[in-house]
């Protein structure tokens, strides 16, 4: 399977207003990764003027700290937030510091994406940290912190939404019922990976993903390892709808399908003397990767056996 890496991000730097209309301004973040000195002893003034030059940030630095591993600028009218050691970073999007009153919307946009008429899928794949903040922490009926993430295949004219989630859906904690009083900061296990398939929504067109975060005053939403991604299926699986590998084998192997086989009733394995070793039966629910494992088996030559509603195929295989 081929793996075409279309965008990602790590390092975040953010601009922001503090106090804006929805309607009038958008966040902007940009990626960045910058080359850490080797000890923190050599952040100094120097070094931060020297990300502003290269970052081509051009803004007033406020100040600057170092500490428990995190390296932080505040400029007049951006915010940089990166690991002190690596340079990356993951974006938060600071709900529990809006205004209570205000209603505010951030967005993330990537660049165009060039979406390659070779690419057969194309994901999304993105790491979320988000605990519910001081009022109806669960509430499915109040207005409560939402992220959503957009394809535009125009620019930005029009959208269509590929996942949507607030409240209780939101959180990543498991404890959507719980107030939480001060400004969330996520610890390792606080991380959950979501992975969409943008394909429906992306065609063979290229394309932009909007992260779209509205605030109600609720608490902090953190993103961080955005990649967006495409899988190149081997030709031949296209060409003959099926695919066994490895073969040889070791213990196990795979037999995929170029999509859903709803028509597979099983799939068998024989040994050489025509002895049944391994079976498994299907009812329309067959996926398109299944794993066949023929650990206590004995090396040597087998025949691998798919049944479908129409037909039979039947394919010599080797364990080593």
């Amino acid at each position: 399977v081929g793996l075409i890496i279309a965008f990602a991000f790590s390092g975040i730097f953010l601009n922001h207003r503090q106090a804006w209309h929805p309607s009038k301004y958008k966040t902007e973040v940009k990626a960045v990764a910058l080359n850490m000195p080797a000890s923190e002893d050599n952040i100094t003034k120097e070094f931060v003027d020297q990300v502003n030059i290269n970052l081509a940030i051009h803004d007033v630095i406020r100040r600057f700290k170092v500490g428990k591993g995190k390296f932080e600028v505040s400029f007049e009218r951006h915010d940089l937030k990166v690991d002190a050691k690596t340079g990356k970073g993951a974006m938060v999007i600071n709900n529990f510091t809006y205004a209570a009153e205000a209603t505010t919307t951030d967005k993330f946009i990537s660049p165009v994406i060039s979406n390659a008429s070779t690419n057969d899928s194309v994901f999304m794949a993105f790491d979320l940290a988000y605990k519910q903040g001081i009022t109806y922490p669960g509430t499915t009926l109040f207005p409560v912190d939402t992220l959503e993430v957009q394809v535009t295949k125009d620019c930005g004219i029009t959208f269509q939404t590929v996942w949507k989630k607030w409240g209780e859906n939101l959180q990543t904690v498991n404890d959507p019922n719980s107030p939480n009083l001060t400004s969330f900061i996520p610890l390792s296990s606080d991380w959950k990976n979501i992975n969409l398939y943008l394909t429906p929504y992306t065609s063979k067109e290229n394309f932009q993903v909007y992260l779209v975060a509205k605030s109600n005053h609720q608490n902090n939403i953190w993103i961080d390892n955005i990649n967006i991604y495409a899988k190149v299926l081997p030709k031949k699986l296209k060409e003959q709808d099926y695919l066994v590998y490895p073969n040889p084998f070791n213990n196990t192997f795979l037999v995929r399908h170029y999509k859903v086989p709803v028509n597979l009733q099983a799939v068998q394995v024989y040994n050489s003397t025509g002895q049944m070793v391994w079976d498994k039966w299907y009812n329309g629910d067959a996926t398109t990767e299944m794993t066949v494992d023929l650990f206590n088996k004995a090396n040597g030559v087998y025949v691998l056996k798919l049944v479908y509603n129409d037909k039979t195929i039947l394919k010599k295989i080797i364990k080593l």
